[in-house]
């Protein structure tokens, strides 16, 4: 089942240089524009090892609230979407993703996943891949500790990552 919903754009998973697969636009998409709204079911932050969340998808909305796809549900083309340290989409609010940029047709969506991500123990497998000036060679989720509201990308962050910064 798919997830993704509320979207006018044409996303399709296509084979990406920066992971093996990635989320591509088939259509050109003017900055700020919304591209689609995050799905799946709610649960409390401390079920997030349960065994029915597939982990990869979930997202906090809050301090104590995750949205992640199931077992059940399955992922989604969401899930295909790889990260970046220079992203070209970002967050409007906890579920809705927007373009940061004019994205061209064709191109990969990639987003940074500390956008979302302040779950200290937490880091990306790999090293990043993403090529860019402001690569930081690694994704871990203690990054929110080393910026503040004037980062670039802040505006950019989830609600509940910038309640995080706040309370630095």
């Amino acid at each position: 089942m798919d997830l993704l919903f509320k979207t006018k754009y044409k996303l399709e998973v296509l084979n990406s240089e920066l992971n093996g697969f990635g989320l591509f636009t088939i259509d050109s998409i003017p900055k700020n524009s919304i591209i689609f709204t995050f799905g799946g079911t709610l649960f409390k932050k401390d079920k997030r090892y349960n065994s029915d969340i597939l982990r990869s998808t979930c997202i906090g909305l809050n301090e104590d609230i995750i949205l992640c796809a199931t077992n059940k549900t399955g992922k989604d083309k969401t899930d295909f979407i790889n990260h970046s340290c220079y992203p070209n989409i970002g967050l409007k609010d906890a579920i809705t993703v927007i373009a940061i940029t004019d994205i061209k047709k064709g191109s990969e969506l990639l987003i940074d996943y500390r956008f979302w991500e302040y779950r200290e123990e937490w880091q990306l497998k790999e090293k990043c891949k993403c090529g860019s000036v402001n690569c930081n060679g690694f994704v871990n989720g203690s990054f929110y500790k080393t910026i503040d509201s004037n980062y670039t990308f802040y505006e950019y962050f989830s609600p509940s990552l910038k309640n995080k910064i706040k309370k630095i």
